[in-house]
């Protein structure tokens, strides 16, 4: 049997069964867990197959296996599912602070060590048992781990560390099997003396009787037949070469895997949980850390099984500095669509979830899986009121404002409490038609499972329920578990009416939008229908009393504004130019938000293999978020025609205060009007972002930052709330409909137009046109067209009005006037660009353009001026670009890599072109390169500079007109590489197959210490087509800078030697000397 399937098999069986209703458990054929020669996704489609029908409400097995994957992946979940000596099989997170820094929670560094020992261990001792040795690693990760029971602790997220923890656990393996093979020897004479001091030695157990151990070990010694004494006491023993390993590494670096000593003078990490616009935190968790960082004696506990919050906004009131030296490590507060995802208590070795949803489960079980309100008829009977009543005295509680969480033992409690004693009679959901569902067979299925007789108003929320699942549903129709969804939401609306204790709880907890169809007179989440609108139709009518808690709500881009026409553009940047084509010939998904995955899918298929350099689509995505993040980016990817796309950075001073840049503040104004104008369309916001990027462009190319006031942004929300609000109440309606109904499509669209004055801009123009031409439709009839279109109008006319209102407000965030430097953050190195420096100083300089020279700190220190900090990021193809004097630019080592990069894969210059005069072409492109680079990229240069991105285009541009001839001739691909990875072997047969060797004869020579870096920092479990590509670019970049020696003093001079992977530079070796 596959080991490790077998163990997941465990996993997946303890999630599933406590994901599922209890009462549907028994449907579940436990043994199909166990079939090795099945993935996760065909166990759960067996289980589906042969459940009797009974769970269906799952969906899809696709849809139940993504939803039982986010719901055990949780730090510490064999905890919760009782697989202490299993593998742990959560995926390691690296989390965010409000700062910016990346850590790691303690606990996942322990799976970090279970993956390098099963990497090395499973490799060393082939012969030993996989199960086995699994368990004694397991077994021995947790001794130490069990000393971090209970503690919530984190460190920073330090790669180069993991590596060198890699790198050990390697040799140490190796030394541990020779240590083995000695123990062998030893055992084979029955000597027991070194054994004893070795167990004692690796902490096996916290005491120890001497002579107990001896004789256990006499015992099954002489047990054993002759011949085999020594290798199976040596395997029997194999524990203390596991523990001595992880010893080593641990002892090495007691901070990472240990708790906190009691004089531990760092910084104290505490979870900011995160659940959609909430931020909060466990009360004891920051009275505890305050505690630690100031000296203080605060006491406070939770009672009985409810566990407190305390929301950022009030711990900030209530504690103000004393927080200062504590770290808010921004932890999502997830859920499956069943369940949601436990969180460890603080101070506990209990688990627990948020109330709202241990109330949403707990109803979801009466409904379907005790169907208790099938059973009882009238919800006036008795058991109602005596159920209800007592949870809402303990459990539920109506009258608590703040979020809270329940224990995990509570809700066990709570479910057992309510488990029938005998079965009810009842009917089931019947299944959906394959055409799926309308809202009279809703209500047709409310009557059939009686449930009409318990609530006999049911049926009134049948259409607003069907609208809401029909919008969102999943498949192209309605299908059985959209019906039980909807059977769901029509009985808790029927619950929460006819309980207002259990309506009050709901939303005190925040938890009314939950409730598809809820009409809480409390929060006003829903429109009555007898409610009359006389101003533009209800989707653009601002939101009142929009309550904003921090920041972060003001930087995230809605959905409504994400086009997919934007990422792909932003894509097509990322990607080298010669592999674009093809990469257009896409279809576009609808909406973006959720589908992102999707378009690079798309964009795979149909690039003929060439994006394999990329890795996966989510690789690739990711990569392609890294790049697009900077200010000004619209102009850079030339997404001007769309609302702005990229989400604002918050950026820090010297004394760690945050900043943002101005050219961001107007991407703020966008995301408050859609906050304001919710379900707004894109066509509205279209023409919302072309005045505010207008506005922009009076900032010109100065880069500008003003400290993040939270309360400044609320005030202008409120600002434009009341604005937008008075306008469109004295704005008359009927009036503008009437003229609109009397004027041709194209005079529309020029009234459209004169919205804002963009008449330079001839591009947006025809896009508004497009836009207004395509608006409304959909509309059933001409007059329904008109509405749409004036409502559009008055809505776009008044925004832009309230918008300018506010700029014209507020100068000193909208308009230039230089009082900050960037301070470019590159490892350990600082630097600003001079240009900024002379510029806040009104000192004369050189204009730069294309060359930007840079400054140290330190020759500028004693100046009056605010710095920001700003770290130069890298996704791994490119490096994000830098807004600065007219256009954008990178660091010069990037400039070189990325150009080197483009001739190595884009233009293929290396490679092999037919009967080819490989000596003469040598020859010719080496003579080329050195003038062309010498002049560009100065060796003698010691301090960093950028140049103008465009750099690249231009060598490019340069070699072609060189070339161009030669450069038409074919060349050999790339290989995929097969499933199970490629060698070191393989590497050099596909330099050979690419005619690599004729250009560079030494190029088989550098393999072996590039693919050694290759497979160590490889993503996967095997050597992809992705690595491939890399080890070919580096092996390549290592034959250049050989050969280039000025290009390669460049490169040391920048810093950048470490980042060609088996490059060997002697001026480094110098350095260290």
């Amino acid at each position: 049997m596959n080991q490790s399937q077998n163990f997941a098999g465990q996993h997946l069986k303890l999630a599933t069964h406590a994901y599922i209703l209890q009462e549907l458990g028994s449907a579940i054929d436990d043994k199909i867990f166990d079939d090795p020669k099945t993935n996760e996704i065909e166990k759960i489609q067996k289980i589906l197959d042969n459940s009797d029908y009974q769970l269906r409400m799952y969906g899809s097995a696709e849809e139940l296996a993504q939803n039982l994957k986010i719901y055990r992946n949780f730090p510490e979940s064999y905890q919760f599912f009782g697989t202490h000596y299993e593998p742990s099989d959560n995926t390691v997170t690296v989390y965010k602070s409000l700062k910016g820094e990346k850590y790691v929670y303690k606990n996942d560094l322990f799976v970090l060590l279970q993956q390098f020992a099963f990497e090395n261990f499973l490799e060393s001792f082939p012969g030993s048992n996989t199960e086995d040795l699994r368990f004694k690693i397991v077994s021995a990760l947790r001794i130490t781990e069990n000393k971090l029971l209970k503690k919530i602790e984190f460190v920073k997220h330090n790669p180069k560390v993991f590596d060198e923890v890699q790198k050990e656990m390697k040799e140490l393996t190796k030394i541990g099997k020779i240590d083995l093979d000695q123990l062998e020897s030893e055992l084979a004479s029955g000597n027991f003396a070194n054994i004893l001091a070795k167990f004692k030695m690796c902490n096996m157990k916290d005491t120890w009787d001497h002579s107990q151990v001896l004789l256990s070990l006499t015992t099954y010694y002489h047990s054993l037949p002759k011949g085999k004494k020594g290798p199976a006491m040596a395997h029997f023993l194999l524990p203390l070469v596991i523990v001595k390993c992880f010893t080593a590494i641990i002892d090495k670096r007691p901070e990472m895997f240990n708790p906190f000593a009691e004089n531990y003078k760092g910084p104290v990490a505490v979870r900011l949980f995160v659940d959609g616009d909430q931020k909060f935190l466990l009360k004891a968790e920051i009275v505890n850390a305050i505690n630690k960082t100031t000296g203080n004696k605060g006491d406070f506990k939770d009672e009985g099984h409810k566990i407190e919050t305390i929301s950022l906004e009030n711990v900030r009131e209530k504690f103000g500095g004393r927080i200062k030296n504590i770290e808010f490590i921004l932890t999502p507060y997830l859920r499956a669509k069943h369940r949601a995802v436990p969180i460890r208590e603080f101070d506990s070795d209990q688990f627990c979830i948020l109330a709202l949803d241990a109330f949403f489960e707990f109803f979801r079980r009466l409904i379907f899986g005790i169907k208790m309100f099938r059973k009882y008829r009238d919800p006036t009977c008795e058991i109602f009121p005596d159920i209800f009543d007592a949870f809402t005295k303990k459990t539920f509680l109506p009258d608590h404002k703040n979020l809270y969480f329940l224990r995990d033992k509570l809700i066990r409690e709570i479910m057992i409490y309510i488990a029938p004693e005998s079965e009810f009679p009842n009917k089931d959901v019947r299944n959906a038609k394959k055409d799926g569902f309308t809202v009279q067979n809703l209500k047709n299925e409310l009557a059939h499972l009686s449930l009409t007789e318990s609530f006999p108003e049911i049926q009134n929320y049948a259409e607003a329920v069907y609208s809401e699942i029909e919008k969102n549903k999943k498949g192209d129709v309605l299908r059985t578990c959209d019906l039980f969804d909807a059977i769901e939401q029509c009985l808790l609306i029927c619950v929460l009416e006819n309980y207002p204790k259990f309506k009050k709880f709901v939303h005190n907890q925040k938890g009314c939008h939950r409730v598809i169809g809820l009409n809480c007179d409390s929060c006003r989440t829903t429109v009555k229908k007898d409610q009359k609108i006389e101003a533009p139709r209800s989707k653009i009518l601002p939101e009142k009393d929009q309550k904003i808690a921090d920041a972060s709500q003001f930087l995230e881009i809605l959905d409504n504004a994400l086009t997919p026409m934007g990422l792909h553009k932003e894509a097509m940047y990322y990607i080298i130019d010669e592999i674009r084509p093809n990469l257009d010939k896409i279809k576009y998904p609808k909406i973006i938000s959720g589908y992102e995955k999707e378009l690079f899918q798309s964009m795979m298929k149909v690039s003929n293999q060439k994006l394999e350099m990329y890795g996966s689509a989510e690789e690739l995505l990711e990569n392609v978020k890294i790049y697009r993040s900077f200010p000004k980016s619209h102009k850079f990817f030339l997404t001007d025609l769309e609302p702005f796309q990229t989400t604002p950075t918050i950026y820090r001073n010297l004394n760690e205060n945050p900043y943002i840049c101005k050219h961001d503040l107007f991407v703020i104004l966008q995301n408050l009007v859609a906050k304001i104008f919710k379900n707004s369309d894109l066509e509205f916001l279209t023409i919302v972002a072309y005045h505010l990027k207008q506005q922009a462009e009076k900032l010109e190319d100065s880069m500008e930052f003003v400290p993040l006031d939270t309360n400044v942004l609320k005030d202008i929300q409120e600002e434009l709330r009341i604005d937008m609000s008075r306008r469109l109440k004295a704005h008359n309606h009927r009036k503008l409909k009437i003229e609109m109904s009397q004027l041709s499509y194209q005079k529309i669209i020029e009234k459209f137009k004169k919205i804002t004055p963009i008449d330079c801009y001839p591009n947006r123009h025809d896009r508004i046109e497009t836009l207004i031409k395509h608006y409304g439709r959909t509309a059933k009839n001409e007059r329904a067209r008109i509405e749409e279109l004036s409502t559009l109008y008055t809505a776009t006319r008044i925004t832009v009005e309230c918008l300018q209102n506010v700029i014209e407000k507020h100068p000193e965030l909208f308009l230039p006037d230089r009082k900050t430097v960037r301070l470019f953050e590159d490892g350990d190195e600082q630097f600003v660009m001079r240009s900024e420096v002379l510029d806040i100083l009104r000192t004369k300089g050189t204009p730069e353009h294309i060359y930007l020279s840079t400054m140290k700190l330190s020759d500028i220190s004693g100046k009056n001026i605010e710095f920001i900090r700003y770290p130069i990021h890298r996704a791994k193809h490119c490096a994000v670009p830098i807004p600065g004097p007219s256009g954008f630019y990178v660091l010069a080592v990037d400039s070189l890599l990325e150009t080197l990069k483009m001739m190595i894969f884009g233009l293929k210059l290396f490679q092999k072109r037919g009967n080819w005069d490989v000596d003469r072409w040598r020859i010719q492109l080496m003579d080329a390169m050195g003038p062309m680079f010498n002049t560009v990229y100065k060796k003698e240069e010691k301090d960093p500079y950028f140049f103008h991105h465009e750099i690249v285009n231009v060598c490019r541009q340069q070699f072609l007109e060189c070339f161009g001839n030669t450069l038409n001739l074919p060349t050999a691909d790339i290989r995929s590489v097969q499933p199970q990875g490629f060698t070191l072997e393989d590497l050099k047969i596909e330099l050979t197959h690419l005619g690599l060797t004729d250009m560079f004869p030494d190029i088989l020579y550098h393999t072996g210490r590039v693919y050694s870096e290759i497979e160590k920092n490889k993503k996967g479990r095997c050597l992809r087509t992705c690595d491939l590509y890399y080890a070919i670019e580096n092996c390549q970049l290592i034959c250049i800078f050989n050969r280039i020696i000025n290009l390669k003093i460049f490169l040391h001079n920048q810093k950048g030697c470490k980042r060609v992977l088996g490059l060997e530079c002697e001026y480094c070796d110098k350095d260290e000397q």
